[in-house]
């Protein structure tokens, strides 16, 4: 996000402030995800907008999933295998394919919940599906990836390797911010003008 003359990776985090190599970035990493993804989404659930924080909500998985997964891996295979493994309330195959198939696809893409699927306040848990149709409460969906963000967070500090793939992958997907950030702080040091 571009403010004034300044890019940010997460609120408050401007890219020429990043060190990758360290292992500081998870923590800019969590502020990026809560900043730009779960914040909003929880601001949407609470005023009554579900539509808007789980398109937040899936999005954030896709953000996380790319990580741990092969990048070879088709975006589908990776959303769903991810989601399996680390989001309780799609921990089944059947649950994960139903949520990235009618609720990703479908509010990303399509701008509905598909085959008959709701959103809804009315459970007292993240997922419901019952007769094939899915619920999802926003605020409790909300709840758990926020959690999920937090085991992710651990598990990267906790392992190396996990560690090494998400600073290589911070690195190649902000090559241009990262090249261009101490440019426009530069540019602001020398041109008094603002212009």
């Amino acid at each position: 996000m571009k403010i004034g003359d300044f890019l940010y990776f997460a609120p408050g985090i401007r890219f020429d402030s990043l060190d990758l190599a360290s292992p500081e970035i998870v923590d800019h990493f969590r502020s990026r995800i809560r900043g730009y993804y779960l914040g909003p989404a929880r601001m949407l659930a609470d005023q009554g907008h579900a539509f808007g924080a789980v398109v937040l909500l899936a999005s954030a998985i896709v953000a996380l999933a790319r990580f741990e997964r092969p990048a070879r891996e088709r975006n589908q295979v990776r959303y769903t295998n991810w989601s399996k493994d680390y989001v309780p309330s799609l921990g089944t195959k059947d649950s994960a394919d139903k949520f990235y198939d009618d609720f990703r696809c479908g509010v990303v893409h399509e701008g509905r919940a598909k085959k008959g699927c709701v959103f809804t306040t009315e459970i007292g848990r993240a997922v419901w599906v019952e007769d094939g149709i899915m619920a999802v409460h926003p605020v409790r969906f909300w709840e758990e990836i926020s959690q999920v963000l937090e085991t992710f967070c651990a598990r990267t500090l906790d392992s190396p390797a996990l560690l090494q793939n998400l600073q290589r992958q911070l690195r190649d997907d902000f090559k241009a911010e990262m090249r261009i950030a101490p440019v426009a702080v530069a540019l602001e040091a020398t041109d008094p003008s603002g212009i």
